[in-house]
């Protein structure tokens, strides 16, 4: 048993990574047809298998991920969603926030500090986590950035408004949630 899940695991891993390019490729769906295929004999394998019942749950897990990955190759959108996966930013363009890049909103009313320390780096981090994606995204390439509202939009394939939305938010919850935090709100907005 061990042997096919690391098989199935393996290959599918590996597949995974190389289907997303050819999504919006016009060979692309031959490619993502070949690989919902392995997919669907993976699948199969994986239902036909005889495990130990220690192993069901790991079994029953890669089932379920395996059809939430053949359900998303076949229609184009993570499943759920009523957007095509082409018209979804997030997806297109993955933007990592570095919270060191973000030290200039770090301030001591004693001395602006060129580098912030690991307790300063963590709160920032907590302040981003409680924003959607694309929130966090539009707020790190303003401020962190300091691209206009303009150039976000053009970046993500959207309108200026959604742009100016998504920061107007990102800024109301980060300013709600340091107004029960005076601690941190010292340290990032004085």
């Amino acid at each position: 048993m061990n042997s096919l899940v690391e098989k199935i695991e393996g290959r599918h891993y590996r597949s995974i990574l190389l289907w997303r390019p050819f999504l919006f490729a016009k060979k692309g769906a031959v490619a993502v047809e070949k690989l919902i295929s392995e997919y669907k004999q993976g699948l199969k394998e994986l239902k036909q298998a005889e495990v130990r019942e220690e192993e069901k749950a790991i079994v029953n897990s890669m089932i379920s991920d395996m059809r939430y990955a053949i359900e998303w190759m076949q229609t184009a959108r993570m499943p759920g969603n009523k957007r095509a996966i082409e018209r979804r930013a997030a997806y297109q363009k993955e933007i990592s926030v570095d919270p060191l890049e973000m030290q200039k909103f770090v301030y001591h009313e004693e001395e602006v500090q060129s580098t912030i320390n690991s307790w300063e780096e963590e709160k920032i981090v907590t302040c981003l986590s409680i924003l959607s994606e694309s929130q966090r995204e539009c707020f790190y390439l303003h401020y962190g950035k300091m691209y206009s509202w303009q150039q976000i939009a053009e970046m993500m394939g959207v309108s200026k408004s959604t742009i100016q939305i998504h920061i107007t938010r990102a800024n109301k919850k980060i300013k709600q949630y340091l107004a029960n935090k005076p601690i941190v709100q010292e340290i990032i907005y004085d």
